[in-house]
């Protein structure tokens, strides 16, 4: 097949806008990534409790959320006790309540919703808190890589 001058020059100029367009949708796509991957921590409340602070926040991640009680580690950073979390950026709509039956030592957090709840207990001073992950150790990021006991 032989191709004159005109037919040469409008495949040169399709494949120019081709690639023009793909460049375009990788930079976008890009961009789009970029902003995906930035981490927000929505701050909900704070209560004090005796001479203690707790702050409830949830800490939104590219496609994950965690709702996450804020108390005072031993060297007085923030640490955070994992409540309820979501394979998507979100936390459903639910009832959070915190009891202390004595104001210097411990809290519980239930957290429930229709036909569900959670219940987590800390300590104030420990490192650890049991919360529906298990037994675990205070996070020292409220973006943890994962959740276990």
């Amino acid at each position: 097949m032989i191709m004159n001058k005109k037919q040469t020059t409008k495949i040169i100029l399709f494949s120019a806008l081709i690639i023009s367009f793909i460049f375009l949708f990788t930079k976008l796509q890009a961009e789009e990534h970029k902003n995906s991957t930035e981490k927000e921590l929505i701050p909900l409340g704070i209560t004090k409790i005796g001479k203690h602070t707790v702050a409830i926040e949830i800490a939104y991640s590219y496609d994950s959320a965690i709702l996450v009680a804020v108390v005072s580690g031993k060297n007085g950073n923030s640490r955070y006790i994992p409540l309820v979390a979501s394979t998507y950026r979100g936390i459903s709509s639910l009832r959070l309540d915190i009891l202390s039956p004595d104001s210097n030592s411990e809290i519980w957090i239930s957290t429930s919703w229709p036909e569900q709840e959670t219940v987590a207990h800390y300590r104030f001073g420990s490192e650890k808190a049991i919360t529906p992950f298990g037994e675990v150790e205070l996070l020292k990021t409220p973006f943890p890589q994962h959740l276990s006991g």
